[in-house]
């Protein structure tokens, strides 16, 4: 598993992009359970934001 650094020198690595994935999937799975659809790519970024929102241990940039 490797990671990486994007134009914007921010890092990602293999690893945590399966953690997302799945995550991903789980919340599809919820939200078409409960909303008869699929999220869109907003909603996902949205909840995303909504939720990092709140992690006061993580820093800005």
């Amino acid at each position: 598993m490797g990671y990486w650094e994007n134009d914007k020198e921010q890092t990602w690595g293999d690893g945590p992009a399966d953690i997302m994935g799945d995550a991903i999937d789980q919340i599809i799975a919820e939200f078409t359970e409960d909303m008869g659809r699929a999220p869109t790519k907003a909603e996902l970024r949205e909840g995303l934001e909504f939720t990092i929102a709140a992690m006061d241990e993580l820093k800005e940039e």
